[in-house]
């Protein structure tokens, strides 16, 4: 996990330093839920503000390169994220204080 991995205050700085780069856009760490499930390749973002959590699914999918009868799930601390919110509403609600926005991902098979 990213947040035992470094101190409060390297990923803070980090954060910080991300957002003076690029600042319409939203740092984001993807993890996995679950220890046994797959890795993701890549897990910091910097996403723009108005994209919507259906758009950013589909980036998590190609990534994961994920079947089309797996499902998979994004959260928020433990709450589901909404497909239609954007990024950077949930970026104000659920942000965490050092800066990032940790979204983590958890799947299934959907069809069998």
């Amino acid at each position: 996990m990213f947040e035992k991995e470094r101190t409060f205050n390297e990923r803070s700085k980090e954060s910080q330093l991300m957002c003076s780069r690029y600042p319409n856009r939203i740092p984001v760490i993807v993890q996995k839920r679950k220890e046994h499930i797959v890795t993701i390749d890549k897990r910091k973002f910097m996403t723009p503000r108005d994209l919507n959590m259906a758009q950013f699914v589909f980036v998590i999918r190609k990534r994961l390169k994920m079947k089309s009868t797996e499902a998979i799930f994004l959260f928020t601390g433990n709450t589901l994220v909404q497909a239609n919110a954007t990024l950077g509403e949930i970026y104000e609600k659920h942000h965490d204080h050092d800066g990032f926005l940790y979204i983590t991902y958890d799947f299934e098979n959907a069809f069998g």
